[in-house]
């Protein structure tokens, strides 16, 4: 609190050159100090203001709200401050001019002399830009707060739904499983009776009923090996995949192993790039390559099946190639060949399921990889898929 006016009308030069609006009103709210500052903000000169009541500018100021307040300072009360946080209660100022300003400001009681009462020094702050940022920056917190609620509803609701396609999913696993296992007993007496049926009666009867028990007895083989590569599928992706480190090299070799008399018998040749060590399901990698191998021999019109096996690392992850010189296909079927019972040929031509790629991409999937096909008719096939990298000191 300052003691003494004199003092502060003598350091009008100093507050002249405040970056901040300062004027002096009396008790009857008038005003008899109005810098430089003020001067620019307003428009209003110091010799035209001066003398005059501040309410007749700024009438907000002769509210009973802020009104009161001033009155309490000029009492010889403590300071004020009005809106001293940027809340609503910021005072919105109306210029003479129309514009809208918002201040911030602080009064506090000047002494007159040892024989008279307070003036009201008031201190007032522009804050319209930093309250326009703050609001905007309010508005940009609330819109993003409401857009985080919207994507947590929304990822909540996408984990809902991946629950319940992992259920729905397992249900039909262990439903395929279930029936495909329990179809193999009462398919397996079809299968052994007309097989001895075909032993004992074949040529006894007439014609038709030869063709008649043929049609049982492939009908029945067809029948169990469908139920098989159901099983396999089904088998695939059930249970907790357990990794292992495993060299690809002896799993490739093992699988040259059990196809050693097709390999022989089609008189095909199988290269292969330097494999790497990974963390994988060595049983489900050896059915993949066995699949994908077996497909490439099986496909081929040639004389020598052709078969080479790329691996080469992209990205962190490793990218594999299993490429022949096959019939091709129509790039078309690319997608409908990885899906379940989907054939791109007849039985006549090609034996099979249509299971196999399915199995592929299942155990391809389960790993975290990818498998895609390039290939053009007659042109041969190159089947890729990925396999990432897992750091095996995460292994169980």
């Amino acid at each position: 609190m300052l003691e003494d006016l004199s003092l502060l009308i003598t350091s009008y030069t100093l507050l002249d050159h405040m970056p901040m609006g300062v004027c002096v009103l009396n008790d009857e709210f008038e005003v008899i100090y109005w810098n430089n500052c003020l001067e620019t903000w307003t428009g209003i000169s110091r010799s035209r203001i001066t003398g005059s009541t501040i309410g007749s500018y700024f009438p907000h100021f002769e509210e009973p709200k802020y009104a009161k307040r001033i009155q309490s300072v000029l009492d010889g009360g403590p300071p004020m401050v009005f809106s001293s946080q940027l809340h609503p209660h910021i005072i919105p100022a109306p210029l003479p001019d129309g514009r809208m300003r918002i201040q911030q400001t602080t009064v506090t009681s000047v002494r007159q002399d040892q024989n008279h009462g307070f003036y009201a020094l008031m201190v007032i702050q522009e804050v319209t830009e930093l309250f326009h940022q703050i609001q905007k920056y309010r508005r940009m917190r609330d819109q993003a707060l409401e857009e985080n609620k919207e994507r947590l509803r929304a990822e909540a609701a996408l984990a809902t739904q991946a629950e319940d396609l992992k259920r729905s999913n397992q249900e039909l696993e262990h439903f395929a499983y279930v029936a495909s296992h329990d179809l193999q007993e009462p398919l397996r007496k079809i299968t052994n009776f007309s097989q001895l049926l075909a032993k004992r009666y074949q040529g006894r009867l007439d014609a038709k009923a030869d063709k008649y028990i043929n049609y049982v007895v492939d009908g029945s083989a067809r029948m169990r090996n469908l139920i098989q590569d159901l099983l396999a599928y089904s088998r695939a992706g059930s249970g907790e995949l357990v990794r292992e480190s495993t060299d690809l090299e002896d799993v490739l070799a093992e699988m040259q192993s059990d196809l050693e008399m097709v390999i022989r018998e089609s008189d095909a040749k199988v290269t292969h790039d330097p494999l790497p060590t990974l963390a994988v399901n060595s049983g489900q990698i050896k059915r993949l390559l066995q699949n994908l191998i077996g497909n490439a021999i099986k496909y081929c019109d040639s004389e020598t099946p052709r078969v080479h096996i790329g691996a080469e690392k992209k990205n962190g992850d490793w990218e594999f190639t299993v490429r022949d010189n096959g019939i091709g296909m129509d790039p078309k079927s690319f997608e409908r060949i990885f899906l379940i019972f989907q054939r791109l040929h007849t039985r006549e031509e090609y034996s099979g399921t249509g299971v196999g790629l399915a199995i592929c991409k299942k155990i391809v999937e389960i790993h975290g990889g990818r498998i895609w096909v390039e290939s053009e008719l007659g042109a041969g096939s190159s089947f890729y898929f990925t396999l990432p990298t897992v750091n095996e000191s995460n292994l169980k």
